[in-house]
């Protein structure tokens, strides 16, 4: 497809003009069009069976005009691209009733994720340390200057949903295997500039488990958890993993638990306290077999766990509450990110928990 107009237009007059080095915008229209059914069927007096499915059909059209010293040209260029893509998404339950108060099934479902436009990078080098070439020919990465595809995945699940105890105890647990095909993957280079390509596969599979008990009319408790163990299938084209390296930015464990306590006041006033409890297991956050590991710091971050406090008054038409996040003031890593760590002027940032906070909140129905 030619460039839109509106696009060269808008980039003609800079070209690559003294103190220029790079101007960029990208321009996104998508439009999806989808429609969703299932039918449920009764057999056999304790069995259902659920068939559904989704069909989508997406419309993009991206519009990218770049221009600058930066972009290795004397003149400013644009691309228009208009990426279509349609398909359907189908879902399958099967549902046994053991008694009124315990339900097992097994479900498969098609997810998807629409891709996209690749980042701009810059084709030559800025400096020795600024060399987003050589960063790529260094990592020996494969990368699509078009873009990146869809994601899908089929999802294999076996549940359990039941209550005991007259009712005061629910408890319900699950089984999965996901397959990710095409997983898209993005990755940073040490020029800053990130780029998205798309893995060839990868798996994820573990086990999760809620568990709520009403303790009186006043007074409840919940748990629940998780466990996850993910890896690639495949040789990721960025040159950064190979088969067998877990899923960055997965914790492998997750736990929570909580507890909620009500008390009625006079007229139609309740006062109530909530206190939850949460944790958070080691996650890798970045992916080793390549050496992209900076030197400065280990690629796993450490489990963290966290105590939030609520305590408040709610009647018809208000409700004030005192709360405490991070009660006792953990310092946890959620996510880090890095630029040229190993090198000159490099550095790596951590995002981590917001320290200790104490608030009032006030809400008014008018």
């Amino acid at each position: 497809m030619p460039p839109d107009p509106l696009v060269i237009a808008l980039y003609e007059p800079f070209g690559n003009q003294p103190g220029v080095l790079v101007r960029i915008e990208d321009d996104y229209t998508t439009k999806q069009t989808a429609v969703f059914g299932e039918v449920n069927y009764r057999f056999a007096d304790k069995w259902q069976a659920t068939v559904g499915a989704r069909y989508f059909d997406v419309d993009q059209l991206i519009n990218q005009g770049k221009s600058g010293r930066l972009t290795g040209s004397t003149e400013s260029f644009a691309l228009t691209k208009n990426p279509t893509e349609d398909g359907i998404n189908p879902k399958f339950i099967l549902s046994y009733e053991a008694s009124d108060d315990i339900l097992l099934s097994v479900q498969a479902a098609r997810g998807f994720r629409l891709g996209g436009p690749q980042s701009f990078i810059a084709p030559v080098a800025v400096s020795p340390t600024n060399d987003c070439p050589g960063d790529i020919a260094a990592l020996g990465a494969a990368i699509d200057e078009d873009g990146f595809d869809s994601e899908s995945l089929w999802n294999y699940e076996l549940g359990l949903k039941s209550v005991w105890a007259d009712s005061t105890v629910v408890f319900n647990a699950a089984v999965f295997f996901i397959d990710y095909k095409d997983l898209q993957v993005t990755s940073r280079l040490n020029c800053g500039t990130s780029f998205t390509t798309n893995a060839e596969g990868a798996e994820s599979k573990g086990l999760e488990f809620e568990l709520q008990f009403l303790a009186t009319d006043n007074l409840s408790f919940s748990i629940g958890g998780s466990y996850v163990d993910t890896e690639l299938t495949a040789d990721l084209l960025s040159g950064e993993a190979v088969a067998g390296d877990e899923l960055i930015y997965v914790p492998n464990t997750n736990f929570n638990a909580s507890m909620a306590y009500t008390r009625p006041l006079r007229d139609t006033r309740n006062l109530y306290m909530n206190l939850s409890y949460q944790y958070t297991g080691e996650v890798e956050m970045f992916y080793k077999s390549q050496g992209s590991v900076p030197v400065v710091r280990d690629a796993v971050a450490d489990a963290y766990q966290t105590v939030n406090l609520r305590i408040g008054v709610e009647a018809e038409k208000w409700e004030m509450a005192v709360y405490v996040n991070n009660l006792f003031n953990e310092y946890g890593t959620t996510y880090v990110d890095s630029i040229n760590a190993n090198g000159p002027g490099g550095w790596v940032t951590d995002t981590v928990l917001r320290p200790r906070t104490v608030g009032l909140n006030a809400r008014f129905k008018f």
